[in-house]
């Protein structure tokens, strides 16, 4: 039967040390250990996890461990697993940082990537501006799976200067040339009693899967505004 490697040996010689003649064996241990540095790394383990409470400071010289005290695991095995865990917390950090990159990835896309703002833009171009209107302010939101800012999207707003206030007859025929068969509230005159910027009439329906209002205006000048906004039916 081939003999156990010397490294066993030199533990189970550690094994029956007798607290009495300790130091006698100390002197055989640290000269077999002076033979036997190779060795060293094996033995030191064994011993690691069976004498860890009993090896005198010669034999840790012996072996070349250091700050090793009664009651403590050695520095060659603890390094071993303070290295260990340091891997799996870099590996663990590695992963989080790659899931989060993926989590803000798909956030971005969910809200820049944009759906076709054609067909919005096909119903609010029903509406027909006359010859000397102005355009004051237009925005268009397309079509998202989020909508940013509380805008409604898609939705589309569009505000015109006009040169002079429609009549009541006038504004319905604006709203009948669009094709909409929406109705018509208020008269299209502006209240002597309410100063500022006041709405004088106004249409609302649904088209083709859009909900659309059309109003007459005056700013807080005076000046006569027409009102177009239009968003996906709800």
């Amino acid at each position: 039967m081939p003999a156990p490697p010397t490294c066993l040996r030199v533990a189970s010689l550690n094994l029956n040390i007798d607290s009495e003649r300790l130091e006698e064996r100390i002197d055989l241990i640290v000269a077999e250990l002076e033979q036997l540095q190779p060795e060293a790394v094996c033995f030191q383990k064994v011993v690691a996890n069976s004498l860890a409470e009993c090896v005198p400071s010669r034999i840790a010289a012996a072996l070349g461990w250091r700050g090793v005290a009664a009651g403590t695991f050695n520095e060659g095995l603890g390094q071993e697993n303070e290295g260990t865990q340091m891997s799996k917390v870099i590996r663990a950090v590695i992963v989080g940082v790659g899931v989060t990159v993926l989590l803000v990835g798909a956030l971005i896309a969910v809200v820049v990537i944009s759906g076709d703002p054609a067909p919005i833009e096909r119903a609010a171009a029903a509406l027909k501006p006359a010859p000397g209107w102005t355009v004051t302010q237009t925005s268009t939101e397309p079509p998202r799976r989020i909508c940013l800012g509380g805008v409604a999207c898609p939705s589309i707003l569009r505000m015109w200067s006009i040169p002079a206030q429609l009549s009541a007859a006038e504004f319905l025929a604006l709203v009948d040339r669009a094709g909409w068969e929406f109705p018509v509230t208020g008269d299209c005159e502006p209240q002597a009693n309410i100063f500022g910027g006041q709405t004088l009439c106004e249409a609302r329906g649904t088209d083709g899967g859009f909900d659309i209002v059309i109003a007459q205006m005056v700013d807080r000048d005076g000046g006569p505004l027409v009102w177009l906004y239009v968003e996906a039916a709800r």
